[in-house]
């Protein structure tokens, strides 16, 4: 046989192995599409939302939804994208490319990232209710494994911006993280009253100034309710690396208590607590939370 000849049956063995192949290719998909025709997953709701950090720009946000997966095998989920719309107007966005699993016919929780614009949703948030609605409006990517097909969203999430800052306040605040006290001493105010002064500061972890107008609260000394008091005046707060220093005093209710008290600096320690209220005015919201504090009066 010539070389030609040869050459012509190579191409032809080839040729007819590629189809071959391709067809069994197309058998394949085809069958998967038969036997899983597939669908996408839901995002059926937002189940929360938090402010993870307070900006005078952009609120950081995370961002948590539920999906649902009716299909009988695994799929996952990535490349989201999302606006986020208040009153019809884009303030914000989110975006995601890592891969959520959802396991066959069940659900799952994920979250995710997104930015929103401080002072215009606050502002459109500060109505009655405190509260906006938000539209998180775009989608998403889902792999079937042989396909992949889009994931449409379109769900609403009803944030109240009072109470999820108030939250995040009051985290901080339970870790420490924005007050410290200095000092508590005894302060004569007048003949036979005295009061109790403590000294403390405000750092503020935010981007955004704050002012902590109020500390109504009772003091007690070794278990014992011994007054009352308040912030000696307001106490202004700047954004984010500053440090502010403020006074509470509480008037001790009565002479007895006093002499009680200065007869004990004798014998042993007085551990005093505080139990009132912050209140705080942020982003033009009065916010008020639980808070106290204890420690050790200094001694006369």
């Amino acid at each position: 046989m010539s070389s030609s000849g040869t050459s012509i049956k190579k191409i032809m063995i080839k040729t007819a192995g590629i189809t071959i192949l391709f067809i069994a290719l197309f058998l394949a998909a085809n069958k998967f599409l038969c036997t899983h025709p597939g669908s996408p997953p839901e995002i059926i709701d937002v189940t929360s939302i938090k402010i993870l950090d307070l900006n005078p720009d952009s609120l950081k946000l995370l961002v948590t939804v539920l999906a649902v997966n009716k299909n009988n095998y695994d799929i996952n989920i990535n490349r989201l994208n999302l606006k986020l719309i208040i009153e019809g107007d884009t303030l914000g966005k989110a975006e995601s490319n890592e891969y959520v699993e959802i396991a066959p016919e069940d659900t799952v929780c994920f979250s995710f990232n997104a930015d929103l614009n401080t002072m215009k949703s606050v502002r459109l948030g500060s109505g009655i209710n405190d509260s906006v609605e938000i539209r998180l409006l775009g989608g998403a990517v889902a792999n079937l494994g042989l396909i992949s097909l889009p994931v449409d969203i379109d769900i609403n999430y009803k944030l109240n911006f009072k109470e999820k800052i108030r939250e995040v306040i009051e985290n901080d605040t339970e870790a420490n993280e924005v007050i410290k006290i200095k000092a508590a001493r005894f302060k004569p105010i007048k003949l036979n009253e005295s009061a109790i002064e403590v000294d403390f500061t405000i750092n503020n972890p935010y981007g955004i100034d704050f002012v902590l107008e109020g500390y109504p609260s009772a003091i007690s000394i070794n278990g014992s309710i011994a007054g009352t008091g308040n912030l000696d005046g307001a106490v202004n707060v700047f954004k984010k690396g500053s440090v502010s220093n403020g006074t509470a005093q509480y008037v001790l209710s009565n002479t007895g208590t006093v002499a009680s008290l200065i007869k004990s600096f004798l014998k042993k320690e007085l551990v005093y607590e505080t139990n009132g209220t912050l209140q705080i005015d942020i982003l033009g919201y009065k916010v008020n939370l639980p808070y106290s504090f204890k420690g050790e009066l200094i001694k006369l």
